[in-house]
């Protein structure tokens, strides 16, 4: 995702991608305000997504919590399809 921008502007790129972090760094305080993802079905914990970025370049960070921790497994365009089962790495929750 980040090298498709870096394509268009690297001043873009390093923009996105500090949006990105202050977007996750939200995530240290009570991560459970955001809403669970409309694909629950796919995973055996609850799995939420977080929106960021602007309107025409807003992106679901998609993340679980566990032990604390938060686990990020997807960064999407927000207007893509919803996640499907073939799009889980080995590994994800």
């Amino acid at each position: 995702m980040l090298l498709g921008i870096s394509d268009i502007s690297k001043e873009a790129a390093v923009r996105w991608y500090q949006h990105y972090l202050q977007a996750i760094e939200t995530l240290e305080e009570f991560p459970e305000r955001c809403p669970k993802i409309p694909e629950p079905h796919l995973f055996d914990v609850a799995v939420r997504h977080l929106l960021f970025g602007t309107r025409r370049r807003r992106f679901r960070i998609v993340f679980a919590v566990s032990g604390g921790a938060v686990h990020i497994f997807r960064i999407r365009h927000w207007a893509r399809a919803p996640i499907g089962p073939d799009e889980l790495m080995s590994g994800d929750v």
